[in-house]
């Protein structure tokens, strides 16, 4: 639609035409733009989940778009992000995810990825920091049930969607077992937002292993349609997943030709870890 490119302003302006969800980031972020708030002020005032998972549950797409080009996935990412967790923890997931799931069409090594994806993170990043933490509980042989607690420990806060421990806790069934329904599961009993880390590691395991890995016990009962939630309107959504695949398939050449073409410098990604809003006297 935009010639293969977009940046937050026209990713907000679909958001408002298409997505009518009034929940928590997604609920603050609409309110922001009807207000005529531009990003990143649209994607933070007011907002009071800037860290949760509303945005990495989004990584895929990106990775799709922009399999084996990790700097292009993260510029896509931060954009994306921008929209409702601008300055959070939450920005940083989708990137996170984003990178490793982008790089896991050409590479299988956990650890490589997972350093990988580490890097375009800011040091000071709770979520680098718990993944660090995850990683080196791991190699140090401690059970994942301790690893977990580990994690609650040092990130846990009263919010189930908190990014740095569901991304922690999205990876914890991926390192410690093997075959897509064991991985799915002990993610799963990880527990907080399930929803969001079974459906990441779900897909960065399709990315990694296609679909015949994907055992045929979750396949058999789901099928090929898709279903759209009610809130979402007005554009033409694809039936099933085979036409989405063919979709992002066709969209991926047009990205990727944009991207050969384009000054690679102008799609760095102008990271600021926190936004301050300062307030003027009166």
């Amino acid at each position: 639609q935009y010639g293969g490119r977009a940046d937050v302003s026209l990713l907000s302006r679909e958001w408002l035409e298409h997505v009518h969800f009034q929940y928590d980031e997604y609920g603050h972020s609409l309110t922001n733009m009807r207000r005529g708030l531009g990003s990143p002020l649209s994607g933070c005032f007011n907002n009071f989940f800037t860290d949760c998972m509303g945005s990495p549950i989004r990584s895929e797409i990106w990775a799709v778009l922009c399999a084996g080009m990790p700097d292009l996935a993260a510029y896509y990412a931060y954009h994306d992000a921008s929209v409702d967790h601008a300055g959070g923890e939450g920005m940083y997931g989708e990137i996170f995810f984003a990178v490793l799931e982008s790089m896991a069409f050409f590479e299988t090594d956990k650890f490589k990825l997972i350093d990988t994806a580490l890097s375009y993170l800011p040091k000071e990043s709770t979520i680098r920091r718990a993944v660090e933490m995850l990683v080196d509980c791991y190699h140090k042989g401690m059970d994942w049930q301790t690893n977990r607690q580990t994690i609650l420990d040092h990130f846990g806060t009263d919010n189930f969607t908190y990014a740095p421990v569901n991304i922690a806790f999205t990876l914890i069934g991926w390192l410690y077992e093997e075959g897509f329904t064991a991985q799915m599961l002990t993610t799963a009993n990880c527990g907080y937002d399930t929803d969001c880390t079974v459906a990441t590691l779900g897909s960065l395991l399709g990315i990694l292993y296609g679909s015949s890995y994907i055992d045929s016990y979750w396949t058999e009962p789901l099928g090929e349609n898709i279903v759209t939630s009610k809130p979402i309107t007005g554009f033409a959504a694809p039936a099933t997943i085979t036409e989405l695949t063919q979709r992002s398939i066709a969209a991926r050449k047009l990205v990727q030709a944009h991207y050969e073409q384009a000054n690679k410098d102008s799609f760095k990604i102008p990271y600021q870890s926190k936004v301050e809003i300062h307030l003027l006297p009166t």
